[in-house]
Formats: structure tokens, sequence, C-alpha cells
């Protein structure tokens, strides 16, 4: 039972990890293992966004000379709508991601008591604490490489380092004072942006990883119910049933961590898939009518998003029919005839479970993701 919290604790720890990351913003989920509040941080951070929202109403008043800038202008935007829904998702819906965040690391102080049910969740937490370093430092690079290209096309068209072309209204910007004040306005609310979309995405990426480690604590369970049926036969119905009752709440706990899963997440999922393909779409025609240079990293940042929140829900729908297979591979006609017919809704469950949705509307999986390369690809060819 020791064990078994101790495993849950570094669970929470991993989620813990992740959100110490954007704690200076005030979008954190917890706080001293409560959820967090609202504080003067989060109010800065919410300033920022929703300026940098409104921003472009200005911007297209005021700079509408060029094609270039009105590219510049929707992606602003669709960018600053993106990070919107995020700070909701953030904020707003924190006790949800808390909901699910606890209630994943319930399921392993409950079921955890098993050692091979430990050991599978101990895997996955490593997995998570040595990837997460890891995607972070590719979401600095992007950052950073971001600006680097923004510089360079600034320094050989003689434009503004800004690359959106978005600008605090009121202010002279073309001044040595005002262009200051809007690179470093730029440079903050861009970096909270990045900081922001990493631990949107990496909650979700953690709490699917854990959905792996449920998946796969219910195959065992089944593996370990034949195992013991070969070795001491079907006389100790208490045994048997207690087994059977075991498995068949992993299966509800399952369910019911996917549903607030979908609840705390659905809305994130939809805005990521919606706003890149809207990214997507404008960034491409930008590109392949003016040479836009500076909308290919935004292409490529669309994609990536898209691409790995497809690739966890399309490994866990890999890891559903793993589960499928190794439930219906055990000699569970060794059980008992009524125990049997127990066995086979067992099995029928497992046929219904679903892979994470965006509100339903967009499944994360692998087709999704080759659709949306599909759909890139006939954008270019526009």
């Amino acid at each position: 039972m020791a064990s078994a919290t101790l495993t849950a604790q570094e669970c929470f720890e991993v989620f813990e990890g992740v959100d110490e990351i954007i704690l200076f913003t005030g979008c954190n989920i917890f706080e001293k293992g409560k959820v967090a509040k609202t504080n003067f941080k989060t109010i800065f951070t919410t300033s920022c966004d929703i300026l940098y929202t409104f921003m472009w109403i200005f911007n297209v008043y005021s700079e509408t000379e060029h094609s270039e800038t009105t590219l510049n202008n929707f992606s602003a935007e669709i960018l600053a709508l993106q990070a919107t829904v995020k700070l909701y998702f953030l904020i707003i819906n924190r006790s949800k991601i808390a909901a699910v965040i606890n209630y994943g690391c319930d399921f392993i102080r409950e079921f955890g008591i098993n050692p091979s049910v430990k050991e599978i969740f101990d895997k996955y937490i490593g997995i998570c604490n040595k990837w997460r370093p890891i995607i972070l430092r590719i979401y600095i690079v992007n950052a950073i490489s971001f600006w680097i290209i923004c510089g360079m096309v600034a320094l050989f068209t003689d434009g503004p380092f800004l690359p959106f072309a978005i600008y605090l209204p009121l202010i002279d910007y073309e001044s040595p004072f005002g262009y200051g004040l809007n690179v470093a306005y730029y440079l903050i609310v861009s970096s909270f942006i990045n900081l922001g979309f990493f631990t949107s995405e990496m909650l979700f990426v953690s709490t699917t990883i854990m959905a792996y480690g449920q998946t796969e604590s219910i195959a065992v369970l089944c593996e370990n119910l034949a195992a013991y049926l070969e070795e001491f036969g079907s006389n100790d119905i208490k045994e048997i049933n207690h087994r059977l009752a075991e498995i068949i709440k992993t299966q509800q706990r399952h369910d019911k961590f996917m549903e607030l899963q979908e609840d705390a997440f659905g809305l994130h999922s939809f805005g990521v898939i919606f706003f890149s393909l809207l990214l997507i779409a404008v960034t491409v025609f930008g590109v392949m009518l003016n040479g836009w240079i500076t909308g290919i990293p935004i292409c490529m940042h669309g994609l990536w998003q898209i691409t790995s929140l497809c690739l966890i829900g399309g490994f866990y729908m890999i890891k559903v029919d793993q589960l499928q297979t190794r439930v219906n591979s055990v000699t569970w006609y060794n059980l008992p005839w009524r125990k049997q017919k127990m066995y086979t809704c067992i099995i029928y469950k497992t046929q219904l479970l679903k892979g994470p949705t965006g509100l339903s509307r967009f499944p994360l999986n692998f087709e999704t993701m080759i659709s949306v390369r599909i759909f890139a690809s006939n954008c270019r060819l526009v």
C-alpha cells in the first residue's frame, strides 16, 4: 500500500513539474498541492493576452497598404485567439484539470498495490519525467529560432523586427522609445504564449500517458486471472469473484478518467485543431502568393501542435487495440460457465473504448493527422 501511495505521489509530481514552469505567469493549476487561485500575475498575463487580441483591430485600420501586413494581422489574431482558449483552459478550467490529475493518482493508489500495475505506472512516470525537459527545450528553441528568423527578415528587408506588424495603439512605433516598447511587449507576450502552449499540451500528453497505464493495467489484471485459473483451477469462487470485480472496477475507473479528461481538455483540443488549421491556411496562402518567409515557422508551429496531439491520441488507440487483443487471448474458458458470461461483458466493454477528441468534433488520432497533412498540401496547390 505504501509503495502504491509513493507511486501516486510521483505521478502527481509529474504534473507539478509541468505546472512549475508557468508559475511566474499565474496560470499554474496547483499551489502547495491545492488548486491555485487567481492573483496579480494571473491578471497581468490575462491583460497582456486581451490587449494582444484586440490590437489587430487598430492595425487593420492603420496598416493596409500591403497584403503582407494583412496576413500579419490575421496570423496574429489567430494566435491570440488560440492563446485565449489556452488561458481559459489553464485559468477558468483549473478545477477540471485538477480533477483529472487527482483521479488518475487515485487510480494508482487503488490498483498500484498489484506489483505489475505499479511497474506499469513507474515506467510511464519515468517516460514523462524524461521527455518533459526535452520537449520544453524544443519549444524554447522554436521561440528563439522564430525571433532569429524575424530579425534576419528585418535586416535584409529594412523592415521592422516585429514579425506580425502588431503595434501598441497610440504610440509612435517609429520612434526609438515606441519601437523599443513594442519589441519588449512582443517578447514578453510571445514568451508567455510559448510557455502556455507547452504547458497546456504537456498536461494533455501526461494525462493521456497515464491513460496508457490504465489500459495496460486492465490487460494485466485479466492475464493475472488467467494465470490464477491455470495454476489453482476454478474451485475458489470467492477469489474469482474478487478478481473479476477488480477488473470491472478498473474499467469503470478508466471510463470515468477518460470522461473527465474529455470534459477538461475537449475545448483545448478543439481550439488547437481549429486555429492551427486556420494558421496553416493563411500562412501557406501567404507564402505561395507573396513569398511570406515569416509565415513558414508559423505554419510549422500549427502542424507541430496538431501532430503532437494526434500522435498521443493515436498511440492511445494502439493501446486500446493491444488491450482488446490481450483480453481476448487469455484462457478465460477455464472460468465457470456463469463467470464466462461476466468475462464476455468485460471483453465487450473494451470494444467500446474511444480515444480523446476535440469536443467530439475532431478525433485525436492518426487519421486526423493525415487529413491535416492533406489539407496543408491542398492549400499549397491552390
